[in-house]
């Protein structure tokens, strides 16, 4: 079984711990969850001073630009853009319950119940 490093950007804690069920289901993973993008882009900050990198990312497209903040409608397009800006080439998925295709990321999960969500999850966290 692999074992992958991580980044959750999610602020819904049902959506996060149903998520992270999934992935430990496929591979041994290290989850390092965070609310907000200000929290996601520090986390890749320290992970790279270790001279470590994630081997995924995980973003809903909906939560907080920075702690103590209401939801921002394109949080998850500004953290694609700032993994752009800063050069950090790791697979984000986007796992959101808008259906979304986007081409600068891995892969898109529409998280509904009409959507075997979990079934699409698995098969791309397999294929990295």
């Amino acid at each position: 079984m692999k074992y992958l490093k991580i980044l959750h950007l999610e602020d819904n804690a049902m959506k996060q711990t149903a998520i992270a069920r999934v992935l430990h289901d496929v591979c041994e993973a290290e989850i390092d969850w965070v609310t907000d993008v200000a929290s996601g882009m520090k986390k890749i900050e320290e992970i790279k001073e270790q001279g470590d990198m994630y081997d995924l990312a995980i973003t809903d497209m909906q939560y907080p630009l920075k702690k103590g903040t209401g939801i921002d409608e394109d949080a998850g397009e500004v953290f694609i853009g700032q993994m752009k800006d800063q050069n950090v080439e790791i697979p984000i998925t986007v796992c959101s319950s808008m259906r979304l295709r986007i081409r600068e990321v891995y892969g898109c999960v529409w998280y509904h119940e009409r959507n075997d969500w979990e079934m699409e999850l698995r098969g791309m966290v397999r294929n990295l």
